[in-house]
Parts: C-alpha cells; sequence; structure tokens
C-alpha cells in the first residue's frame, strides 16, 4: 500500500521514554470515557515486580487527537494488579472486566469508586478488584474440565493479580483469551469470552477449546461453544473442525463470532455462532456453529475481528505473521440485502474486500 504512512499514524512509538519499556501488548478497549486501554500479556511468575514487561495496564488518553508521537501513554496500576492481560470489557455500570492469560487464568472485575468518572486519573483511582469463583469452590479447567454453575466474585488485593486470585480460589481458566459483552434477549448482560487451551478430553484430533458465557445478572457460569457443538452444515458436532477459539467478536445484531488462533491455509477459521433467540446458548432447534471464513495465507492466523458501530454493513479483520512478512487488515463489505445483518455476512464470497498492507 503506496499510501500506508498517510492513512496510519504510530502515537505511541516503542522504544522511547513515552513508551516505557512497554512490550507484547495483546489488549485492545475504548473506554467510556473515551480513553483507549491496553496492557501487557507477559507476566514471569515470581518475578512480580511492576517492572518493564510484567503486566502493566496503559491508558492513551487522547487516542482520537494524538499525532505522531504525542499519545499520552499513563500506567493505570494504583489498584489494578499485574496480570497477562489480553480481554477487557466494561458493562454498563462501567465495571472493568480483564483476563489473566495464563494456564491457569483468572477473570477479574474492577468497581471503581468513580464509575462516572470522566478520565482514567479519577476511574482507577480508587476501587475494588474481585475474581470470579464458582461457589463449589477452587477449581481449575486443566485440559479435561468443563465448568458450569453458580458464581461470585471474590476481593483480592496485592500488585499480583495471579497470585491472589489463586489464593483466594478464583476460577483457574485454561487461558482465558479474548472477552466482549453481550447483551441477552432476556435484558440480561454477559460477558463471553474464549479459553484457547480447554478442552473436554485433552485431545486436538476431537477439537479443543471453550467458549464460556458468564451471566451478570444471575451470576452463573455456563459453556456457550465447545467441539460437541452442533456444525450447521452437517447436523453433527463440531469437533476437530473446532481449535483454540482466540478472539470474539459481536456484530451489530448482537450475532457472536469466534476467531481461532491456528495455521492460516490449514485450519483457520472464524465460526458465526446462530442463536437465533439470542439466550446465550447454542442448544436450541438450529443453532450451532457455521464456519464463516477461512484464511488461505500462509504461516498467519487471523485476528482483532472488528464490526463498525456506524455501519453495520462494513466489518474488519487483521491477518498477522504470514510467510510473506506483510501483515494485513482486511476490510470485509456486505452486499446490502433486505434479511438480517447476519445473513448479510454469512459467506465470504459475497462481499467485496479492501487490504491495507502493514509495515513491519
Amino acid at each position: 500500500d503506496p499510501n500506508y504512512n498517510t492513512r496510519t499514524t504510530v502515537i505511541v512509538t516503542p522504544n522511547t521514554t513515552n513508551s516505557q519499556g512497554f512490550i507484547r501488548g495483546d489488549a485492545s478497549r475504548f473506554t467510556p470515557w473515551g480513553g483507549y486501554l491496553t496492557g501487557e500479556e507477559n507476566l514471569s511468575n515470581g518475578t512480580v515486580t511492576g517492572g518493564t514487561g510484567q503486566g502493566r495496564l496503559f491508558e492513551v488518553t487522547n487516542p482520537l487527537t494524538a499525532t505522531a508521537g504525542t499519545g499520552n501513554f499513563v500506567q493505570r496500576n494504583s489498584v489494578i494488579p499485574l496480570v497477562a492481560h489480553e480481554g477487557m470489557a466494561f458493562d454498563s455500570a462501567k465495571n472493568f472486566y480483564f483476563v489473566d492469560e495464563n494456564l491457569s487464568g483468572s477473570i477479574y472485575k474492577f468497581t471503581s469508586a468513580n464509575p462516572n468518572a470522566t478520565n482514567g486519573n479519577d476511574y482507577f483511582s480508587a476501587g475494588t478488584v474481585s475474581a470470579l469463583k464458582l461457589n463449589t469452590g477452587a477449581v481449575d479447567e486443566g485440559t479435561t474440565l468443563t465448568l458450569s454453575g453458580a458464581t461470585s466474585w471474590v476481593a483480592i488485593s496485592g500488585v499480583n493479580g495471579r497470585g491472589a486470585a489463586d489464593a483466594a480460589g478464583a476460577i483457574g481458566f485454561n487461558r482465558p483469551e479474548d472477552m466482549e459483552l453481550l447483551s441477552l434477549a432476556n435484558g440480561n448482560e454477559a460477558l463471553i469470552f474464549a479459553t484457547t487451551a480447554g478442552d473436554n478430553d485433552a485431545s486436538a484430533a476431537t477439537g479443543n477449546g471453550h467458549v464460556y458465557l458468564q451471566n451478570l445478572n444471575t451470576n452463573t457460569l455456563s459453556l456457550f461453544a465447545d467441539s460437541n457443538t452442533i456444525d450447521l452444515a452437517t447436523g453433527l458436532a463440531v469437533g476437530a473442525s473446532f481449535q483454540n477459539p482466540d478472539n470474539i467478536a459481536i456484530d451489530a445484531n448482537g450475532n457472536v463470532y469466534i476467531i481461532e488462533d491456528r495455521n492460516g491455509s490449514t485450519d483457520d477459521d472464524i465460526w458465526f455462532a446462530n442463536d437465533i433467540n439470542h439466550d446465550g446458548d447454542l442448544l436450541d432447534a438450529g443453532e450451532g456453529l457455521a464456519r464463516w471464513a477461512s484464511n488461505g495465507i500462509n504461516g498467519s492466523e487471523f485476528t482483532g475481528l472488528y464490526f463498525s458501530k456506524v455501519d453495520p454493513n462494513k466489518a474488519w479483520v487483521n491477518i498477522q505473521h504470514p510467510n510473506g512478512g506483510n501483515d494485513l487488515t482486511v476490510q470485509i463489505a456486505a452486499v446490502p440485502e433486505p434479511e438480517t445483518y447476519a445473513m448479510l455476512l454469512a459467506g465470504l464470497g459475497l462481499m467485496g474486500f479492501a487490504a491495507r498492507r502493514n509495515k513491519k
């Protein structure tokens, strides 16, 4: 793309004083007050000090007005503990949720003392942090358990989020990844998140990974999708075709899309979750998973599917680390039809693309 530099601006420049040694940013979320949050995925057990690359949370306070190198990059760990960041979400009450992307990682909730704050300084200055726990007691998802049941949020404290959650008996999920807030048909809100290494039988040959739903109104955890979910193309369990769910996306109609962390040109897919009645499961007649897109680029993977908030017929997805060396951002434009939005985006053969190459 010869116009790359005219359309893309690096507002926090790596390896500068402003970047504060920030590395491995693997979280992305705009805040209710207009800031932009990201966090470091790296966290070394036993050396949780808050130093460079150690699970820190940051906010760019001026993401929409910053020019090159002028992003105001502020660390937000006065109350938030250090974890390996990936998924983040806010609910309608402005609670902040985040994960620890670890083989026994927990789900966390921050309730600000200033939920209606108009800036990050006030929002993150005081509040309580808690971790998700099954009421039946401490449990680790490991590679062979599927978790469900009544839950509660148990308060934790200290800089080491992972250690504090473990000590409090919080659920240990097997590599929790992306997270989104989902509105259900009955008005309840739910967190939907993937555990990419969770499984039913520890065998990739039968598919692996879980997608869970945490109902924030009823405080219940349930399985949303896994290798036993019906493949709508066959009417049978999706099985080994469903591997390592990583990213979650939600379209303008509240439909869920599950993006795999797999090998391009081999088995890297995006799945459309057809929850017809939007009750937060795929168990009703006609519900299940449908392969929505497949990645044919060697060495790469899909990441970051995002649906426009202003145009329901547009979405973007990234193709990262291909063998050819050029990352892509692909714009997906649906062909308008009178049917539902989900049907408009039901197959890539119907779509127009605009790809942008990112410099390495």
